[in-house]
């Protein structure tokens, strides 16, 4: 077994709830604050990461209750957002 195999059958300790941050991308010409506001029916934070000539990247941070809902939300911005990490 090599260490890239032990890491990936390793999960991240996450003690929920607690705040989780996504690094969205958008076009430059959508107002992400609403965009956000339309997908997820949670308070949040966002504040801009950087701006290019078509995209803007965003800092979203926000409050999860458990694995599941951190996932969803993933899911959720990665069917809507140009890239999420």
């Amino acid at each position: 077994m090599t260490l890239q195999d032990s890491f990936c059958d390793n999960k991240p300790n996450i003690d929920y709830p607690c705040e989780w941050e996504y690094k969205i991308i958008l076009d430059k010409s959508i107002n992400a604050d609403e965009f956000i506001k339309k997908l997820i029916n949670v308070s949040f934070k966002l504040s801009v990461s950087k701006h290019t000539d078509k995209y803007t990247s965003y800092n979203l941070k926000l409050n999860v209750e458990d694995e599941k809902m951190r996932l969803d939300i993933f899911a959720l911005l990665k069917q809507n957002c140009k890239y999420v990490l």
